[in-house]
């Protein structure tokens, strides 16, 4: 029989990208920011011109080439799952480290994944539509894990069980929908499962 499909997210799900970030800004620009003032627009949180905030952007994925620490307990919890579930990774990442991510999952998650889906940020390439939710429609993923509630909610209204991942402060008091449920670290994700594979045997 096929093994159901989750799609897993990279950033602030397998790997620590918000506190990577945090730690260069604080380094590179002087700013005394912490994990609860990240927000997903750059330029407002840093105050500054979204042309230069872009500039930064490339500057911080240029210097760490996606070196992030993975997340506790993802390694650990994803060799039990890939026993009932193939696991892809689908995430949004510049072009010019496509190859970096891919080399870091090797590093980390070697032999977990069947396949890993980028999705480009501003690029101009026949695909720089796919959205999480084409690609999830597209490989039949029928679970999505991921720390942003929009991708949660698109997915979850396509009938898509949603993952809400981490206890960030742009998820922490979103109202969920059908579909979606929350989960705050990766002994979670693996109660969710747990339950799931509980229920399949009553």
């Amino acid at each position: 029989m096929k093994k159901p499909v989750i799609a897993v997210d990279i950033d602030d799900v397998l790997a620590d990208h918000t506190g990577a970030f945090i730690k260069w800004s604080n380094e590179k620009h002087n700013t005394n920011l912490t994990i609860e003032d990240y927000q997903e627009d750059w330029s407002q949180m840093w105050k500054i011109s979204v042309e230069e905030a872009e500039d930064r952007a490339d500057k911080f994925h240029s210097s760490t080439r996606g070196g992030f620490k993975p997340k506790a307990g993802s390694k650990e919890v994803l060799n039990r799952l890939k026993a009932n579930y193939n696991l892809v990774i689908i995430t949004a990442r510049r072009q010019f480290i496509f190859k970096d991510t891919v080399e870091w999952i090797n590093e980390y998650f070697e032999g977990i994944f069947t396949d890993i889906h980028l999705v480009p940020v501003r690029d101009n390439t026949s695909y720089h539509n796919a959205t999480k939710l084409t690609i999830c429609q597209d490989i039949k993923a029928e679970y999505l894990i991921d720390d942003t509630p929009r991708h949660c909610f698109s997915v979850a209204e396509a009938g898509i069980n949603a993952l809400l991942f981490g206890d960030f402060n742009w998820s922490r008091h979103v109202e969920l929908p059908d579909g979606v449920s929350r989960v705050k670290d990766w002994d979670e994700v693996e109660r969710y499962f747990d339950d799931i594979k509980h229920k399949q045997h009553l």
